[in-house]
């Protein structure tokens, strides 16, 4: 007779228990909240890798201007290390390196009624070379979620 009382008392407690309320919304956000903090950091860590990938075209810009303004390729890489300066450290700056180097600059030149590119002393002819000016960025992100990611841009302008 005892047990079924028991029995009896344990089975009220339980129907009481599974209509109580509180406590659900603390729960809920348990579950949920690893996955809210995860998208919010995520959202921030793209936002970094934008705003770096943003320098990189301000800096490529700054270097458009000068060659625009007729600057020499010295000239041109000098305010191209100017400006990198202000939101990343170069390790050197020589036109012809495409790798090692966050900031590059490369020159080619393309001679009227030709598909390929050459010299710019090798348009033979009345043919007029025309002159372009390629400069290329390249930097790697470290996020937290974004491991390793490889930011890339390119600016290209003819001059003549």
């Amino acid at each position: 007779m005892l047990a079924q009382a028991a029995v009896s008392r344990a089975r009220v407690h339980l129907a009481a228990l599974s209509r109580d309320q509180r406590g659900v919304a603390a729960v809920e956000f348990a579950l949920f909240a690893p996955i809210l903090i995860g998208g919010l950091l995520s959202m921030v860590d793209i936002g970094l890798a934008v705003t770096e990938r943003m320098n990189l075209d301000h800096v490529l810009r700054a270097g458009v201007h000068a060659a625009m303004a007729g600057r020499e390729e010295q000239a041109i890489l000098k305010v191209l290390e100017t400006t990198a300066s202000e939101h990343f450290s170069l390790a050197g700056s020589t036109p012809e390196t495409s790798t090692g180097n966050p900031v590059t600059l490369r020159v080619t030149c393309m001679c009227s009624g030709e598909n390929g590119t050459e010299e710019c002393t090798a348009c033979a002819g009345s043919n007029r070379a025309h002159v372009y000016y390629r400069l290329s960025a390249e930097k790697l992100y470290n996020g937290v979620f974004l491991k390793e990611l490889r930011l890339q841009t390119s600016i290209e302008v003819q001059l003549r």
